[in-house]
């Protein structure tokens, strides 16, 4: 993991096939159907590689931009 950079979706996707993979045979992989849970939507689809894009060029030095990265990869929910 040291080589892969922080705040970056391609580093979570390896999170989530390490954590996931023996589980879901869709672990690590970007999500190609939409989502909701409860009342609220997860990006839809058609966006969700350019939502990714902008979240990987947000700032993250202050925890104030962390929280706020955080919260947009939360709302892309790409797995």
């Amino acid at each position: 993991m040291d080589d892969k950079a922080a705040g970056t979706y391609a580093t979570l996707a390896v999170i989530h096939g390490f954590l996931f993979k023996e589980i879901y045979d869709f672990a690590d992989q970007i999500r190609t159907v939409n989502l909701a849970k409860g009342n609220v939507r997860f990006a839809p689809v058609m966006y969700l590689a350019a939502s990714l894009e902008n979240i990987d060029r947000m700032p993250q030095q202050t925890f104030e931009q962390i929280v706020e990265k955080y919260l947009e990869l939360n709302i892309a929910h790409p797995f």
